[in-house]
């Protein structure tokens, strides 16, 4: 079990079940220390981010820390559904490739989209599930540019859990990086209750390819409280 999972979805997702509040309460029965709420873009269909979660929810529930955040959507023209003007309320933003996205097209295609999303919104601080087996993705060149702008590459145990991406695929992520030595977190990628902090099939992944070493940012508190520190300290040098 996760003690901080930076990433959730409440039911401003048009994939979450649950209010905030009941996914909040759930975070603390399960004994987490942190979370990340962070509902997708317009981009997907739901109503998005909650400009009042952002401006007037305070950052701690019932003795837990709070994060507002979003997982932006990647759109066709390499740009992301990032609301500007609430740039400066985030205190972490991921990234993916999603349904709005059509599938079957190349590696090449996939990896030339996201790389142009990143160059084009450095905001972003996590790569959520590049091992998505419906838009796959060259591993190496994505580690590789996530090690040049600090960001994290997130191991999603969703993807896992509903047979989203393949063990090989998990394989692979590994090698790019330890190859490239960019940030990686575990993340649980809730969409109800019962998933909130849930790393599971993510260890049992390690344990079947032999990996025992990966270090996550979000191991402690601390790590990730540092992590996130730094990148909103980069997002106000760059937008102010």
């Amino acid at each position: 079990m996760l003690r901080v999972d930076l990433h959730m979805h409440t039911n401003r997702s048009s994939c979450g079940l649950h209010t905030l509040l009941e996914m909040l309460d759930a975070s603390v029965r399960r004994g987490l220390e942190a979370v990340a709420v962070t509902d997708h873009g317009k981009a997907l269909g739901g109503p998005g981010v909650s400009s009042v979660l952002l401006r007037r929810f305070p950052g701690e529930y019932m003795g837990m820390k709070v994060w507002k955040g979003i997982e932006a959507n990647v759109l066709e023209d390499g740009g992301a559904d990032v609301p500007e003007a609430l740039l400066p309320e985030f205190d972490v933003i991921l990234l993916g490739i999603h349904p709005n996205i059509v599938t079957g097209q190349s590696s090449r295609y996939y990896t030339d989209l996201l790389l142009r999303c990143l160059e084009r919104n450095p905001c972003v601080d996590i790569l959520a599930h590049p091992d998505i087996r419906a838009y796959p993705v060259d591993f190496r060149r994505i580690a590789r540019a996530a090690a040049e702008a600090g960001i994290a590459v997130e191991f999603n145990n969703a993807n896992l859990a509903y047979a989203k991406t393949d063990l090989e695929s998990v394989r692979q992520l590994i090698d790019a990086v330890r190859e490239t030595g960019c940030r990686t977190v575990i993340s649980g990628d809730a969409h109800t209750i019962f998933e909130i902090g849930d790393d599971r099939y993510v260890h049992d992944a390690f344990a079947r390819l032999g990996v025992s070493d990966m270090s996550m940012l979000n191991d402690t508190l601390a790590s990730a409280q540092a992590f996130i520190g730094e990148r909103r300290l980069r997002r106000q040098a760059i937008f102010g």
